[in-house]
């Protein structure tokens, strides 16, 4: 199982100022039955030539916990998911462009 949460100010329960842009996510994941620590990724959003670039960047507490991660075939599961994103985006945009917006936050 893997825990996702946000970083936040334990004193307010806020996200820190530093994350807390619209063009920058950062969030930690913790497996259950895996003591390898915290990793912390941070997803950017930038423009180039009037499109979105999302870059995703994982930090790792080790060289050895990065390698395990990789051998570990996760790479795999994180280009499907992103594949999907871009089918669902496409999708969005062909019906932006028909005037049929619908509501998709089910999938």
């Amino acid at each position: 199982m893997l825990y996702w949460t946000s970083r936040a100010n334990a004193t307010t329960n806020a996200p820190q100022a530093a994350n807390a842009r619209p063009e920058r996510l950062v969030r930690t994941e913790r497996w259950e039955d895996w003591d390898a620590g915290e990793i912390i990724e941070t997803v950017t959003f930038t423009e180039r030539d009037g499109q979105t670039v999302l870059t995703s960047t994982g930090l790792y507490p080790s060289r050895d916990v990065r390698d395990a991660v990789l051998k570990a075939g996760l790479e795999s599961g994180t280009r499907e998911t992103f594949s999907r994103l871009a089918d669902e985006l496409r999708k969005l945009r062909q019906s932006k462009d028909a005037g049929t917006i619908r509501d998709r936050t089910r999938c």
